[in-house]
């Protein structure tokens, strides 16, 4: 018996001399350099492009009120290779040409309903009953599309506040009727 607590003790002492020490090694390391991300300077046209595709409505607030653009510049460039990144970085230069603001500051002087006639023909465009082959040079808004609507339909606030869940009671019908007053309470688009 007191070769085995021996043996438990002496576990337990190298155990947390190793994890004392890593903790410490950890602590006095300086912190690393944060490289700014590609998408850094298109903040405010990310955001215009956001309030475009999720303004603000009588059931749900816009994309500008969750305040995710930093959550969008960071899937934008970790989470897409860099082919896409690149189609992403041209269609926004493309974008900035078209709203003729050469600068991101200058875009808050754009009228919403300009922007989104600008938009529009892109957005007609890429979900087209085209030829992919004449779609090409704007897959990138369906990239960005995407990201803003997955920063937007997973924000802690959207899915707490704004949308509620209504479990259905009984059993499974496929084929059941949606009111559509309920359907605006219960899913929060009007």
């Amino acid at each position: 018996m007191k070769r085995r607590k021996a043996l438990v003790w002496m576990a337990t002492a190298m155990g947390t001399s190793l994890v004392a020490t890593d903790l410490l090694l950890l602590s006095c390391t300086p912190a690393k350099e944060q490289i700014p991300s590609l998408f850094e300077p298109y903040r405010s046209l990310l955001n215009r492009i956001g309030h475009a595709i999720l303004p603000a409505a009588k059931q749900h607030p816009g994309f500008l009120a969750i305040g995710e653009t930093d959550v969008l510049i960071n899937i934008l460039s970790n989470c897409l290779n860099s082919e896409v990144q690149k189609q992403i970085l041209q269609g926004l230069e493309d974008l900035q040409v078209k709203t003729n603001s050469p600068s991101d500051n200058q875009l808050d002087s754009i009228k919403d309903e300009d922007f989104l006639n600008v938009l529009k023909p892109i957005d007609q465009k890429c979900y087209g009953d085209l030829p992919e082959e004449e779609k090409e040079d704007v897959q990138y808004f369906r990239f960005l599309k995407d990201a803003i609507l997955l920063v937007y339909f997973t924000n802690e606030k959207i899915m707490t506040e704004t949308f509620t869940y209504v479990k259905v009671p009984g059993k499974y019908k496929g084929d059941m009727e949606v009111i559509e007053d309920e359907y605006e309470t219960r899913f929060g688009f009007g």
